[in-house]
């Protein structure tokens, strides 16, 4: 289950990286690239179905995550991406991030909670979603962030309507 909340409707435009340009991609072709994404996981690794939910929160309201996996006490409640975090980014940094979420949801169901970015979640990272096992700090801005989402922030770049 796809869910997009706030002011966001299909029509609503991410830009994703390509290059020295931002290409703009409809908030449908998004969610149906990221839901792919987390489906083809899902049924690799047998993993449950859960919503995935997008958001146009900006950070005041919520911390400056592009994207989490949010557990309940049964498990993996729902992925969660923040737009306006993805805005900017190449399509191989927003699908490393979603292998980074389902490496938490899979550290999660197999081995309990509180593991956070510990080298259980990392050895989860490398050998089974094969993604880059760094963790994206809640932090004002991109300034912190790591080096797989850094090296995708090359500026300037050109919009092209």
């Amino acid at each position: 289950m796809v869910e997009t909340v706030k002011e966001a409707t299909d029509n609503t435009l991410v830009f994703l990286r390509y290059g020295s340009y931002l290409v703009p991609v409809s908030l449908r072709a998004f969610r149906i690239m990221i839901a792919g994404e987390i489906e083809n996981l899902r049924q690799k690794l047998g993993l449950p179905a859960v919503p995935i939910r997008f958001y146009l929160d900006s950070e005041e309201n919520r911390p400056a995550q592009i994207a989490s996996c949010n557990y309940s006490r049964n498990g993996v409640d729902h992925y969660r991406f923040n737009i306006k975090r993805i805005d900017g980014l190449t399509m191989s940094a927003v699908l490393d991030t979603c292998r980074h979420e389902v490496a938490h949801a899979i550290t999660h169901l197999r081995f309990g909670s509180g593991h956070g970015h510990d080298d259980t979640w990392k050895r989860v990272c490398t050998e089974v979603v094969h993604c880059t096992p760094q963790a994206c700090k809640s932090v004002m801005g991109f300034s912190n962030l790591p080096e797989r989402v850094l090296s995708n922030q090359l500026l300037p770049a050109k919009r092209l309507y």
